[in-house]
């Protein structure tokens, strides 16, 4: 067998697996590339209280859905974090 077809092979395998859903939470890593900005940064923002996060064993996690609204605010209105941050908290205490 060729390596070629066993490279074809698993290609196939993978385009017939279901893609995996997005985690509802982002690492501070994923939080640092989408925000543009270096994870020391997040860190600063996480301890700063400008972010929500979860702890995951010794890292953070910070909400997709916190990262995609401030996206989101940022493109219609320019919000600042921790302003949209407090804002955030607020619509989720309200929304259980």
């Amino acid at each position: 067998m060729e390596a070629g077809t066993v490279t074809l092979r698993k290609a196939a395998r993978s385009l017939t697996r279901p893609a995996a859903e997005p985690s509802p939470y982002l690492t501070v890593k994923e939080t640092a590339t989408a925000f543009r900005c270096s994870p020391m940064t997040v860190l600063r923002w996480i301890h700063a209280g400008d972010l929500p996060w979860v702890r995951a064993g010794r890292g953070y996690l910070v909400p997709r859905a916190f990262a995609d609204s401030v996206m989101q605010a940022a493109l219609t209105g320019g919000a600042v974090l921790h302003e949209h941050a407090a804002l955030w908290a607020v619509e989720q205490g309200s929304a259980s």
